[in-house]
């Protein structure tokens, strides 16, 4: 079946084919609709790029009848793609489709153009069939717009065209870019305030049950918040700092050989850092306390994993590890009991 006919509606005063692919992209329906209408284009997407590294596609409008568009869709291999219909930025499957180089471009604020839609479908379709459908539809450019949050690439708004895309059309393009990253980020607060509403509800029935509870809280974050990994620690005796619960979206069997290769189990007293001993000084989470504590900072955050190990594990392992689960940012938050 043809993945754009799931929500799919046709704008009948404009003979668009338009939709969402989630719930959550149907704030950014109105953008590509608006963009084909302005450009009078062949088609624009939004693609969104989810915590867990997966590029999905959120919305579409697509100036075409649907029986051009069911023709054509029956050349593409959806086999390839997650069973979410989204594709892991860290495939290497997709290492040379143009969506995935927009995103891992090093200076994200760039808009990159191909004439060759092969690029684009790269590998859902074979090059012959990618050139008879760029030929039979007149396509001339395709155009990736980055979708930025504090420099970081969010989504892109990806639209084609059967003409050269002009200067005006790319800066009309990039006001687009900047709508769809608020839109995009909107949602995520949104789907941020029901999971943990979600989380609230799991977290009465299992409130006698502190290891349930403490479970609870770090499965929801990588789970239902789409973060890469989470951990949390609780002061006790002595100010020392144990993982007590930890979560990470990687096989369980991956982190079992992690702990062999760092000679460290995640929970016991080899992990557990120190908030009185200066060689912890440098931890982020011994950090993140002491500038809680001295009310400059709500949390703090840092580039580096081994920020997060320091000095339990080495600076290589932690890079390894860092690179292996794709994280990008590590964020170290303080809870309190009665300002304590």
């Amino acid at each position: 079946d043809f993945l754009f006919q799931q929500k799919a509606f046709v704008d009948q005063p404009n003979r668009l084919l338009a939709g969402a692919l989630a719930p959550s992209g149907e704030g950014l329906t109105q953008i590509v609709k608006d963009i084909v209408h302005q450009l009078n284009c062949l088609g624009a997407f939004s693609t969104v790029v989810e915590n867990s590294r997966r590029l999905s596609v959120r919305a579409y409008a697509l100036n075409l009848d649907l029986t051009q568009t069911n023709q054509w869709s029956s050349q593409i291999d959806f086999s390839t793609l997650q069973s979410d219909s989204t594709i892991s930025l860290d495939d290497r499957k997709y290492k040379n489709n143009f969506a995935v180089r927009a995103v891992k471009m090093a200076n994200g604020r760039s808009v990159i153009t191909t004439n060759n839609l092969y690029d684009v479908m790269r590998p859902l379709m074979s090059s012959r069939a990618a050139q008879k459908m760029q030929a039979a539809l007149g396509i001339r450019q395709i155009a990736a717009v980055p979708c930025l949050l504090r420099n970081d690439v969010i989504g892109h708004i990806i639209t084609v065209t059967k003409t050269q895309f002009s200067q005006r059309d790319i800066d009309f393009l990039m006001a687009f870019g900047h709508q769809a990253a608020a839109t995009i980020q909107s949602q995520r607060r949104l789907d941020a305030m029901q999971a943990l509403e979600r989380v609230v509800l799991s977290l009465q029935a299992t409130m006698t049950d502190e290891k349930k509870v403490l479970k609870t809280v770090v499965d929801a974050v990588v789970n239902q918040l789409g973060f890469a990994g989470a951990m949390v620690a609780t002061l006790e005796m002595g100010n020392a700092l144990p993982v007590r619960a930890y979560s990470f979206d990687v096989a369980p069997n991956i982190i079992r050989q992690l702990e062999e290769k760092a000679g460290v189990r995640l929970i016991g007293p080899s992990a557990m850092v120190h908030l009185d001993n200066p060689k912890y000084k440098n931890n982020l989470s011994v950090r993140a306390i002491r500038r809680v504590q001295g009310g400059t900072e709500k949390f703090l955050e840092s580039d580096r994993l081994h920020d997060l190990f320091r000095p339990i594990a080495g600076k290589t392992f932690s890079d390894v590890t860092q690179t292996l689960m794709g994280v990008k940012r590590v964020i170290a938050v303080p809870f309190f009991l009665e300002d304590e």
